[in-house]
């Protein structure tokens, strides 16, 4: 088969598979509830339309009716015009399926760019490998259908990268690759000819602080614990006594015990960052005069004389910049940047990243990737393209975020800091069976879940495929937009949001636009793999093995895929009251179709939480009712009473019967209770 025809074919079969998710999709979408995040989305589409009529802000201040929480709103304004006409064409058409089915498209979409980006650097085989093990993960496919924001996010921020490397491969420059094989011979060299005994010192202390840092992270629970003990032992002591007086001369009583509790904790994880960051800098100081063979004071008196050279330097710098700021110094970068913008690559590639930041503030990390790859394949030369791509960035996020008129440059910060940020969650985080706040999470949150959130195949790809990355990059060579798409996109990310225990909540959908960069560690894995076995019939069976798992867990758990966790902890069923389930609430939907069967004309129905979401799906004779911060007036005569499971075994009408049970595989999700009549506990 020729090459052309192999082209051909690849891209038929890839718009098979397009076309037979999408038929899928359609078939199964109007199974799927509506998410709490849902009707603030709708909204914040309409005011950002009729913004716009503003003429950018110009004409009057445009109005607002949603919350905005730093979010851009570039997919949903975007989506909302077609679904708009569809609605115009076809008024019976449930609005609420439509907008799933676009989030569930642009799912697709982050499937076949990760498939070129695999291709780039891997073979065909594993290509359609990660596609497919990606495509038919239960907790992804859950989401595709239901979140309104990371999933487009996760296109976005995808096809930013793979615009961004395409642009960056039509400037005329080799292809750049990385390798330790020499600097890590050269560094074990130095290391053996060292001192024995400062390099005994060395390895001593080294393995006294991993090993505190080791016991910290295990019991990272009970010090948590321990902590709040304290500071209860505190609050609670006699006012006479000298716990009391203490307590009383820093602090009052007036604040509830619980905020102080909080703060302890805060400053307990901000001095340990403080210490983790100074002892990673000490160490790193002593390995360097460690294999340089020389001392602190040695090293600080060469410094010392070498002073006037940094003078130079900064002269010879200063020079420089003077040149570069000359009149024929800019001419020629604007004409370079005005040539940059002639490129078709580079204005596609710049909407992408305009788009992505208008829906996530974090998104220029995209471009970060982007650029530091520029710059590797043609150094200094790579500034007016640079300059002129985020041009383009920026202007396409202007146009299409109305909330940055007024004030772009400091609105956009402070979105980017509500996107660091989450710690305004006004609920509590379930982790391995204890409630958090969304800032004080152990570092163990995010890779705990990862390892529990996506099918057995995929972890083990995902750890082979670490050993297969470490062992090339020591005895061999790797791409470096590889190596930067990996690391800036999902390695080092992960790493700080660890380290700095970063808030989150509802598990880690925040973060979902992370995840194609770590399915490239699946791919060494999968690479060598398939190169063991010539024959491609061996291939197919191979990815049809460590697919089955997510299509067999989808199956059982439709339409509540998102809730899949895996054998390491039992299941959906042997989670309960230890990690989250339904947090975006869509078994409501279920709930409220069952019950529309069977409940008599003018029932009353008391929801414990998101009743509106409820209301979506009851019949409009049913009377619905919120239970709103916790106060619990259930003496309203109601006939009903829908519950979420929560993160605790609590019932409102303990002796009730069930008439309404939303499981799957074991586990229970939302119930409905016929309580006419019955006691309330």
């Amino acid at each position: 088969m020729t090459n052309a025809n192999a082209v051909r074919r690849e891209k038929f079969l890839l718009l098979l598979w397009f076309a037979l998710n999408l038929i899928i999709g359609a078939l199964t979408v109007h199974q799927y509830g509506m998410s709490i995040d849902e009707p603030n989305n709708y909204r914040y589409a309409r005011d950002t339309l009729n913004a716009y009529p503003s003429f950018f802000g110009t004409r009057y201040e445009p109005k607002y009716d949603s919350s905005y929480d730093g979010h851009g709103p570039a997919f949903v304004t975007i989506a909302s015009i077609p679904i708009g006409l569809i609605q115009r064409a076809f008024p019976n058409v449930f609005a609420p399926d439509l907008w799933h089915f676009s989030y569930f498209i642009t799912f697709q979409l982050t499937g076949l760019c990760l498939f070129c980006l695999t291709k780039r650097w891997f073979s065909r085989w594993t290509a359609w490998g990660i596609l497919i093990l990606f495509g038919t993960q239960p907790l992804l496919l859950g989401h595709s259908f239901i979140n309104p924001k990371d999933i487009p996010f996760m296109f976005l921020f995808t096809l930013s990268v793979l615009l961004g490397f395409r642009l960056v491969d039509s400037t005329e420059a080799n292809e750049s690759f990385v390798s330790l094989k020499r600097p890590a011979q050269s560094l074990i060299k130095k290391f053996h000819e060292a001192d024995p005994r400062r390099k005994r010192a060395f390895l001593t202390f080294l393995g006294l602080s991993l090993a505190i840092a080791l016991m910290i992270m295990i019991f990272s629970g009970q010090i948590n614990a321990w902590l709040e003990q304290i500071v209860a032992f505190f609050y609670g002591a006699e006012p006479n006594s000298w716990t009391g007086r203490l307590f009383d001369s820093v602090a009052s009583h007036n604040i509830p015990a619980k905020d102080y509790m909080t703060k302890a904790l805060r400053l307990f994880h901000r001095a340990e960052r403080r210490v983790l960051a100074m002892g990673v800098l000490f160490f790193l100081v002593y390995f360097v005069l460690l294999i340089n063979n020389i001392t602190l004071a040695t090293f600080l008196r060469n410094t010392w004389q070498q002073r006037y050279k940094v003078t130079e330097t900064i002269q010879d710098l200063v020079k420089s910049l003077r040149e570069f700021l000359g009149a024929d110094s800019l001419k020629i970068w604007f004409a370079d940047i005005f040539r940059a913008l002639r490129n078709p690559r580079l204005i596609f590639a710049g909407i992408a990243l305009g788009l992505a930041t208008a829906v996530r503030a974090i998104a220029p990390l995209a471009g970060l990737i982007v650029i530091l790859y520029l710059f590797v394949k043609i150094r200094s030369r790579g500034w007016p393209v640079a300059i002129a791509y985020f041009f383009v960035a920026g202007i396409m996020t202007y146009l299409t975020w109305p909330r940055l008129w007024d004030a772009p440059i400091h609105r956009y910060l402070e979105g980017l800091g509500m996107i660091s940020n989450f710690s305004n969650f006004p609920g509590r985080v379930l982790f391995n069976g204890q409630l958090y706040g969304p800032g004080v999470l152990p570092r163990s949150y995010l890779p705990t879940l990862l390892n529990i959130q996506f099918t057995e195949p995929v972890i083990l790809a995902l750890y082979l495929g670490m050993a297969v990355l470490a062992r090339k990059l020591l005895r061999d060579r790797l791409p470096t937009d590889l190596l930067l798409y990996i690391g800036l996109g999902f390695a080092f990310p992960l790493l700080g949001l660890m380290l700095l225990k970063s808030p989150l909540y509802h598990n880690f959908r925040q973060v979902l636009f992370l995840i194609p960069a770590m399915f490239m560690l699946a791919a060494f894995a999968l690479e060598m793999i398939f190169s063991k076995f010539s024959q491609n019939w061996i291939r197919v069976l191979l990815i049809v093995a460590i697919v089955l798992p997510g299509i067999y867990s989808s199956f059982k758990l439709y339409p509540y895929e998102y809730v899949y966790y895996n054998s390491l902890v039992g299941g959906p069923a042997g989670v309960r009251n230890r990690y989250e389930l339904d947090y975006w609430r869509i078994s409501l939907r279920e709930v409220a179709l069952e019950l529309n069967k069977f409940a008599p004309h003018g029932a009353k129905i008391v929801v414990t939480r998101s009743a509106g979401l409820f209301a979506k799906y009851a019949r409009n004779d049913l009377i619905v009712d919120q239970i709103l911060n916790n106060n619990f007036d259930l003496n309203g005569e109601y006939d009903y009473a829908v519950q979420l499971l929560s993160w605790q075994p609590w019932e409102i009408y303990p002796k009730a019967k069930n008439v309404v049970l939303i499981e799957r595989v074991g586990a229970v999700l939302a119930t409905a209770k016929a309580v006419k009549g019955a006691s309330v506990k």
